[in-house]
């Protein structure tokens, strides 16, 4: 069994360094850039499964 892990792009509070919590924020053009990289690298994988948050920035990465 294989399990991968990836982190949601970067929003303006992560640019900050403030902490989130469950505050919805979206993502910012760093992070929409990061997550079209990270969906090019994995784009050819296949999942059984996808766990993922219902925020913004989860939705937005994923």
């Amino acid at each position: 069994m294989k399990i991968w892990l990836t982190r949601h792009g970067q929003t303006n509070l992560n640019k900050k360094r403030l902490m989130q919590g469950l505050t919805d924020e979206p993502l910012n053009e760093t992070g929409i850039a990061q997550a079209k990289a990270a969906r090019e690298r994995i784009g050819d994988v296949h999942f059984d499964a996808v766990y993922a948050s219902p925020l913004q920035r989860a939705i937005m990465t994923g």
